[in-house]
């Protein structure tokens, strides 16, 4: 993918985001985790279910984050963290609960050097 089709696709996030058009290309000075949590609602509490962690590329970052309105309108709940990080002020934590509020996804992405 170019850096003009990698702008085409995520226009939408790059004008909300601007600082992550910086990771794009950097596949060989940054390294993407992704922690990802899933919980289940037992009574009136989340239960830690699944916890996976795993080396993500920048376009899967970017679907992530470029899906939350969608995931919004259908009635879920999501919720986006920025932080500081060596590559910016982006985002890092998104939280995602099921519409019918009985399953819960975190994603925490830390960015390292190589």
């Amino acid at each position: 993918m170019t850096y003009t089709e990698f702008r085409n696709t995520y226009k939408a996030l790059l004008k909300k985001y601007p600082e992550i058009s910086e990771l794009y290309g950097t596949e060989n000075r940054y390294k993407i985790m992704e922690t990802k949590t899933e919980y289940n609602k037992v009574g009136s509490r989340w239960k830690e279910t699944e916890k996976t962690e795993k080396e993500t590329t920048i376009e899967f970052y970017c679907n992530v984050f470029d899906a939350v309105p969608f995931f919004k309108n259908l009635g879920g709940y999501e919720r986006v963290e920025m932080k500081y990080t060596i590559a910016g002020y982006i985002p890092i934590i998104s939280t995602s609960i099921s519409p019918d509020k009985e399953k819960k996804v975190i994603r925490k992405y830390t960015i390292e050097r190589r």
